[in-house]
């Protein structure tokens, strides 16, 4: 999957607006490698969603997002992991481990999201939602 890391230096931005850069990675079971870079976009939140959507990117993993680019994100079929922090590389493990659990914002919830499933059996999933109380979707706005 290409997911694409909204950064400041070498953490994720707080805010997905306030991103200097937007890294891209190709991320697998194994691990991922760097598949490219920009600069945040200065236009609007369409702009993003097109660089974004023309690159492939599957995946965008952000701090906190507006209401406004969501929309056009979604509309692009990008799917948006918010209130996430963290160092590239620990965000990175997150991902290839399909996990984000530990990088969430303080005050934030999280639901495992459907993208970073791995591929398992019904049964595994079964133990899974029972430990964890429930099957996640995806990240949800702070409380």
């Amino acid at each position: 999957m290409l997911v694409c890391l909204a950064t400041y230096r070498d953490r994720l931005a707080a805010l997905l607006e306030g991103a200097t850069e937007l890294r891209l990675f190709e991320v697998r079971a194994g691990g991922w490698n760097l598949r490219g870079f920009s600069p945040r976009p200065e236009d609007c939140p369409a702009g993003l969603a097109r660089l974004l959507g023309g690159a492939g990117v599957t995946i965008l993993i952000c701090g906190g997002v507006s209401a406004q680019h969501l929309q056009y994100l979604h509309s692009n079929g990008i799917e948006v992991l918010p209130w996430i922090c963290g160092t590239v590389p620990a965000v990175l493990e997150g991902v290839a481990q399909g996990d984000l659990s530990a990088l969430v914002m303080p005050g934030c919830r999280y639901e495992r999201p459907a993208c970073l499933e791995r591929p398992e059996g019904a049964g595994a999933r079964r133990k899974r939602a029972a430990r964890d109380g429930a099957p996640g979707r995806s990240a949800r706005a702070c409380a």
